[in-house]
């Protein structure tokens, strides 16, 4: 027996709060340790400078969460037939979050990591670094990319005559 649209939706609200919970944490820690890090260790300009960046990436990656993924209220008070529009408007828009994960959430991150390896090296070029936050990226991009198609595949399993398209 496939699950209420009442069950989905309070699924769907815990998936989403945890994930923003997560990354939150993970934020605070980051910014932290890489607070940390510059105040601790002797480092250049340049080097102080994408610590400020990454730390300035982790509060736009929070901020974007914040504003655009968070789950709607007031779905549990709707009737099970709004609730599954609701839903379905709710599950798309976080796939289009996703999809644009590439560009909110990993670009600004592997900025601020490339810029630190480049000007914690000067005279040579931290290859070994640069094709692992290349390769990071890469998986941490499919794995966004991944998410948004099956939260789409979610919201096209609720019933298209109940469903608005916005995409």
């Amino acid at each position: 027996m496939p699950p209420s649209i009442r069950d989905q939706v309070e699924r769907f609200e815990k998936g989403i709060r945890a994930r923003n919970r997560r990354e939150w944490v993970a934020a605070v820690i980051v910014s932290g340790v890489l607070a940390g890090v510059a105040v601790a260790l002797p480092m250049t300009f340049a080097m102080r400078a994408s610590v400020a960046g990454s730390v300035a990436a982790c509060a736009f990656v929070s901020f974007v969460l914040w504003r655009w993924g968070l789950p709607p209220t007031g779905l549990r008070a709707l009737s099970a037939d709004a609730q599954a529009v609701a839903l379905g408007n709710a599950l798309r828009r976080q796939a289009r979050l996703l999809r644009w994960a590439p560009a909110w959430y990993m670009a600004p991150l592997a900025i601020g990591m490339l810029a630190f390896f480049t000007a914690a090296s000067p005279d040579a070029r931290p290859w070994d670094e640069y094709i692992v936050v290349s390769v990071l990226s890469a998986v941490v991009c499919a794995a966004n990319l991944l998410a948004a198609r099956h939260l789409a595949r979610q919201a096209e399993a609720l019933a298209p005559s109940t469903t608005t398209r916005r995409d």
